[in-house]
């Protein structure tokens, strides 16, 4: 077995979970898709990962799972969306566009970036 497939396994549970929600985001995309871009981005982090940082090897592969995956997406922005009813949905921009004008009355919704509404989700399962 190759060392990057080797890391790729041990991580698998963390690239799982992160693809399972950048696939909610454009249901366009894949999740075996994504979990395809993850061994690419294990195999590029592997690549351009410098021990001697202070960063350690799984933060520097977040940040290129993230990469990878917004690339996929052709986006590093969602839109954060409450309906009026309580429910609330994380969607690409590209497709807030499309579905805008015929959103219902007293819809809110703010744009921002994947990483900040990945940051806000985690927080939320960590209590």
């Amino acid at each position: 077995m190759g060392k990057i497939y080797e890391i790729y396994l041990r991580n698998q549970p963390f690239i799982k979970t992160l693809a399972r929600r950048y696939s909610k985001i454009d249901p366009a995309v894949g999740y075996e898709d994504l979990l395809s871009e993850g061994y690419i981005a294990v195999a590029n982090a592997l690549d351009n990962f410098n021990s001697q940082s202070d960063l350690t090897f799984s933060s520097y592969l977040w940040w290129h799972l993230q990469k990878r995956f917004q690339s996929v997406l052709g986006t590093d922005k969602v839109v954060e969306m409450r309906y009026e009813d309580g429910r609330t949905e994380v969607l690409s921009y590209r497709e807030f566009l499309r579905i805008k004008r015929g959103l219902p009355e007293g819809t809110e919704w703010r744009v921002t970036s994947l990483l900040s509404s990945f940051e806000k989700l985690n927080e939320g399962e960590k209590g």
